[in-house]
């Protein structure tokens, strides 16, 4: 349990609203505030190079599909100028995690 009436889980599918497809989503979080429930997704990439526009145009994709409130994108090396500017201007977070090298397989 991530909160009082939260939950965290790990490589979870969500059937995408529009798509129709089964969306495969690294770390989700959903949390109960004021009798809503609200879905964070967590994208996590063990790239050798930095994530570039096309993987979070995807991911942007994949969060309006899936109906989630708040996405973040983790990375080990970065991300791509052109990549920090389509996340601010879809409103999601990216995170550098040198740290969690051992974590991703």
């Amino acid at each position: 349990s991530f909160a009082k009436g939260g939950q965290v889980e790990r490589d979870e599918k969500i059937q995408g609203r529009h798509s129709g497809r089964k969306r495969q989503i690294d770390v989700t979080v959903r949390v109960n505030i004021g009798g809503e429930t609200l879905l964070l997704i967590i994208e996590c990439k063990k790239w050798r190079r930095k994530i570039d526009v096309k993987a979070v145009e995807g991911f942007a994709g994949v969060q309006e599909d899936v109906g989630a409130h708040k996405a973040i994108m983790v990375s080990l090396n970065g991300f791509s100028a052109g990549a920090r500017r389509l996340a601010e201007a879809k409103h999601f977070s990216l995170s550098l995690r040198r740290h969690l090298k051992t974590r991703l397989a």
